[in-house]
C-alpha cells in the first residue's frame, strides 16, 4: 500500500552504505551536468531568481548550482569525507522525518482519503518537531557567469517586482506573450539566432527574461534592456490583441492531470495564494486593453534597473562578454 511505501522509505531508508550513496550522489552530478548543457536556460532563470527570492535560494541550496559544486566537491574527495556524510545524513533524517514536520499531499476520492489516514496512521514517526529551524539567508543580486561545455548561452535576468512597487494582474500575463513571442521572438530569435527566448511574470511579481541556445550574450542582453520601449509603443490590431488574449487564457484553462493539479494546489496553499487568484486573473485577461499592456512600460523599465544575471555559456563567450561578470567554472571549455 502507498502508506506503507512511505513510511518504509522514511523510517527504514538505509543511510549507513558509503557505495550505495556515492553511486546515488554520481547519478545527481551527471543528471545536473547534463542539463547544464542541454536545459542550462531553466537553471539559469532558477538561479537569478535566488538573487531576489528565499524560496529560490532555498532551492538553489537543494537541487540547484550550490548544490551541485556541493555534489561535485564531495565526490572529488568522497573516501575522506563518506564517513562524516553518513553522521550527518542520519543527524538530518532525524530531525526531519518527525510527525511535526512532515506534511503528506494526497490525491483521491474521499473514500480513498479516509482508507489511506487509516492505513497511514502517524506513518511511524516520533511526535514533535527538530530543534532546529531552517535560516534561509537574505538573497543578493549578482552577475554570474558559469563555464560549461556549449558553443551557445543560456541566459536569465531575474527581478522581484514586488520589491519595485509593483502590482500583479491578468494584464502582465498579455504583456508576457507579447513581449515574447512578438518583439523577442524577432530581436532574439530570428535576428540574434537565438533558438527561443521569452519574458515571464508571475503571480507574485517575479519578472524574468531568458534565451535558449543563444549565440550572443551583450547583443542579447541589449535587446531585453529595450523591452520597455518597445512594449510602451505597441500598436496591435484588434485581431492581434484578441489573439494574443485567447492564447493568454488558453494556457491558465488547458487541461491538467491529476498530479499536476495537485502540484497546483500544494504550491498555493504552501504559499498562502488566494484560491481565487486564476479566476480573478482570467477575468482580468478577458477585459485587457491595448492600453493596459502599454501602461505595463514602466515596470519593465525599473525591471532593467534593478536585477540579477545569470549566464551559462563557454569560457570565450563569457570572456568576450563586456558585462562584469563573476565567473565560475562548472565543466570547462566545449570540445
Amino acid at each position: 500500500m502507498a502508506a506503507n511505501a512511505i513510511q518504509e522509505v522514511l523510517t527504514t531508508t538505509d543511510l549507513n552504505d558509503p557505495d550505495r550513496i556515492r553511486a546515488i550522489l554520481t547519478q545527481v552530478r551527471v543528471g545536473i551536468e547534463q542539463a547544464l548543457v542541454g536545459a542550462g536556460h531553466s537553471i539559469a532563470m532558477t538561479r537569478a531568481s535566488s538573487y531576489f527570492s528565499k524560496s529560490y535560494l532555498a532551492s538553489e541550496k537543494s537541487s540547484g548550482i550550490d548544490y551541485y559544486l556541493f555534489v561535485r566537491d564531495l565526490l572529488d574527495d568522497y573516501d575522506n569525507r563518506s564517513s562524516e556524510l553518513v553522521k550527518r545524513l542520519r543527524s538530518v533524517a532525524a530531525k526531519l522525518f518527525r510527525a511535526g514536520n512532515v506534511e503528506l499531499s494526497f490525491t483521491g476520492t474521499g473514500e480513498d482519503l479516509k482508507r489511506y489516514l487509516n492505513a497511514a496512521g502517524t506513518l511511524g514517526l516520533p511526535k514533535g518537531r527538530g530543534d532546529d529551524a531552517l535560516v534561509v539567508p537574505e538573497p543578493e543580486a549578482r552577475n554570474e557567469a558559469f563555464v560549461v561545455p556549449s558553443n551557445v548561452s543560456y541566459t536569465g535576468t531575474f527581478a522581484n517586482g514586488q520589491d519595485l512597487g509593483l502590482e500583479f494582474s491578468g494584464a502582465w500575463k498579455v504583456a508576457s506573450r507579447a513581449l515574447s513571442y512578438d518583439y523577442l521572438w524577432n530581436e532574439v530569435r530570428v535576428k540574434g539566432g537565438a533558438y527561443g527566448c521569452g519574458f515571464r511574470c508571475s503571480p507574485a511579481m517575479r519578472m524574468m527574461f531568458y534565451t535558449y541556445r543563444d549565440p550572443n550574450i551583450d547583443a542579447s542582453l541589449e535587446r531585453m534592456g529595450q523591452a520597455a520601449a518597445w512594449l510602451r509603443s505597441w500598436d496591435p490590431t484588434d485581431e492581434d490583441l484578441v489573439g494574443y488574449i485567447v492564447s493568454t487564457v488558453a494556457g491558465i484553462d488547458a487541461p491538467v492531470k491529476p498530479r499536476a493539479l495537485a502540484r497546483r494546489l500544494d504550491i498555493g496553499r504552501y504559499c498562502d495564494r488566494d484560491p481565487e487568484l486564476r479566476r480573478r486573473t482570467r477575468d482580468e485577461i478577458l477585459r485587457t486593453t491595448a492600453d493596459d499592456v502599454r501602461a505595463l512600460a514602466d515596470g519593465v523599465q525599473a525591471f532593467r534597473e534593478s536585477l540579477g544575471r545569470c549566464v551559462f555559456a563557454n569560457a570565450d563567450m563569457i570572456a568576450a562578454s563586456q558585462i562584469d561578470w563573476d565567473v565560475v567554472e562548472l565543466l570547462g571549455q566545449a570540445e
